[in-house]
């Protein structure tokens, strides 16, 4: 039994080497998929240290494309976002507005972060109503700017700011999306490989 064992070794290390060489690609595509996964994850997680998130829309904009093992030598994975918006917060610069200003929700539109503006609190909507109306800010620290006001009585004043209006706004990077799939790839992609060859010559046909 020993001697048979010994004469077939130089056989089976062949096969273990070709079983080998025949998963890189397979092994390869499945940690980097494995690895965007966790990214995707990591960002989701991430954004309430960044922003006040309201629903789930914003979490679900977030998404990854599995690598296929075909495009070897040079599988990839990629993680992205459906969001436009986190373009500017991942890189900062000027927001400007696709019409005229941008408007700024004011307390008395989003009397709190948490607070979300549904379709009948937009801009357009809330000048469409009674009690709201273009007009310039008096005193405050936004003195002089234009909002939409509302008027809160039936006298002139009281006045609410229902929105600040801003002809263009400047947006720090904050986001860290590229940053923190970096971080993850730096930290995991190799044992995911490992693990995912261990796995892909487990199952390998002889």
């Amino acid at each position: 039994m020993i001697a048979l064992v010994a004469a077939n070794l130089p056989e089976f290390q062949r096969w273990i080497d070709n079983a080998t060489r025949r998963q890189i690609p397979f092994a390869t595509a499945l940690a980097l998929t494995r690895t965007a996964k966790g990214a995707r994850d990591d960002v989701v997680v991430g954004l309430p240290q960044h922003f006040v998130v309201r629903g789930s829309r914003l979490a679900q904009s977030i998404r990854y494309k599995p690598a296929n093992k075909s495009d070897w030598p040079r599988p990839y994975s990629v993680v992205y976002t459906l969001a436009e918006a986190l373009v500017l917060q991942e890189l900062g610069g000027i927001k400007v507005p696709r019409r005229r200003d941008l408007a700024i929700p004011g307390a008395g539109t989003r009397p709190t972060p948490e607070t979300r503006i549904t379709a009948s609190k937009r801009p357009a909507a809330v000048l469409a109503r009674r009690g709201y109306f273009l007009g310039t800010i008096k005193g405050g620290v936004n003195a002089g700017a234009a909002a939409i006001l509302q008027r809160v009585g039936p006298e002139r004043y009281p006045l609410r700011v229902a929105y600040l209006l801003r002809p263009r706004g400047v947006v720090k990077a904050r986001l860290g999306f590229a940053e923190t799939v970096r971080r993850r790839v730096n930290f995991t992609l190799g044992a995911e490989w490992l693990s995912a060859m261990n796995q892909a010559v487990k199952g390998a046909k002889r």
